[in-house]
């Protein structure tokens, strides 16, 4: 199995940061319908973020790391 480790170095608010995580969790679900299989991605971001993260991590296409 192949990971994908994000380690975000921005400095994003939560808001921001949620916004960008659903994107990329969007991004991926798309993906998943074309792909035979995508690798396991997860998202490391700041801190201060983490928690409001969590909220909408969908763990089928990416995962949330510290």
């Amino acid at each position: 199995m192949a990971y994908v480790v994000a380690n975000w170095k921005m400095y994003l608010g939560p808001a921001e940061a949620i916004a960008l995580f659903t994107r990329v969790q969007q991004r991926l679900c798309q993906e998943a319908e074309s792909a035979w299989e995508l690798p396991t991605v997860i998202v490391c971001p700041p801190v201060i973020s983490l928690m409001a993260m969590r909220e909408v991590a969908d763990g089928r296409f990416a995962a949330l790391g510290a």
